[in-house]
């Protein structure tokens, strides 16, 4: 968290004026996937994570309902106005976050600093946000393993084995609500669907191959709020986009070329 960042000053004042070329980059790239994604992917989310962080979750069902419909007023990217000078909310009270495509956006930005260099083999890894360029220096396709996340403690899992992923020149990001949690009970995660202003358990993990680690990134969150059925209807109708959904029931679904990239 950097209080002097661009996405802070807007988040404070409401608007900013002469963004970056990089922060608008990342702007107008989420309301591409929140278009796409029919609204499941929205960085206006900021608000619903400070009510539930703020402490939500020790409230009666009755006040969680009422908050919520308070701060959804000021949620959707549809609210944002952008140009190419100025970036603005159109309702007091919003904020954006970009933790959910900003990580793979770095990632894409210091691959493109090594190949300045002529580097022509790297694998870089930003908390499981991973681009692989070219081949490893023996010619061998990068490999990616996927962790359970059924068996953090080496118990019985109902989830079947996962692949171990083989490629060169893709990224691959995982999305998933078995780490982060605002409650001790672990009931609320920190992946917030836009629409319901709840954390989404329709899905355990999704992990996301792209040919760039922030359509990756950005597109493992849209998946994992918008399901396995609506998501992998994404994902198929997408050039170049795989995924591997598990769902809260453990039932692993495979897009039709993921195959491609399973060693």
């Amino acid at each position: 968290y950097d209080e002097n960042s661009e996405a802070s000053f807007l988040n404070r004042n409401g608007y900013l004026d002469d963004p970056s070329p990089e922060f608008l980059d990342l702007i107008n790239a989420s309301l591409y996937y929140y278009n796409i994604s029919g609204g499941y992917f929205d960085v206006t989310v900021q608000p619903l994570l400070d009510l539930w962080s703020g402490g939500l979750w020790k409230e009666t069902a009755e006040v969680q309902a009422e908050k919520i419909e308070e701060t959804l007023a000021v949620i959707g990217s549809d609210k944002l106005t952008v140009s190419a000078d100025r970036v603005e909310f159109e309702k007091e009270g919003m904020a954006v976050t970009l933790n959910a495509i900003a990580k793979g956006y770095a990632v894409d930005e210091a691959m493109e600093v090594l190949k300045e260099f002529d580097i022509k083999q790297a694998l870089i890894n930003a908390g499981g946000d991973l681009y692989a360029m070219g081949t490893k220096p023996d010619g061998t396709s990068w490999t990616v393993e996927l962790k359970n996340p059924d068996d953090s403690d080496n118990a019985d899992t109902d989830i079947e084995p996962l692949p171990t992923f083989a490629f060169a020149d893709k990224a691959v990001a995982t999305s998933g609500n078995y780490y982060r949690y605002y409650d001790p009970e672990k009931e609320v995660s920190h992946i917030m669907d836009p629409r319901t202003g709840y954390s989404t358990n329709i899905c355990i993990s999704v992990t996301i191959i792209a040919d760039t680690c922030m359509e990756a990134d950005a597109l493992a969150t849209s998946v994992f709020v918008m399901g396995p059925d609506d998501g992998m209807n994404l994902v198929e109708s997408l050039k170049d986009v795989e995924a591997l959904i598990i769902d809260s029931g453990g039932k692993v679904t495979k897009s039709s070329g993921l195959l491609e990239y399973i060693k």
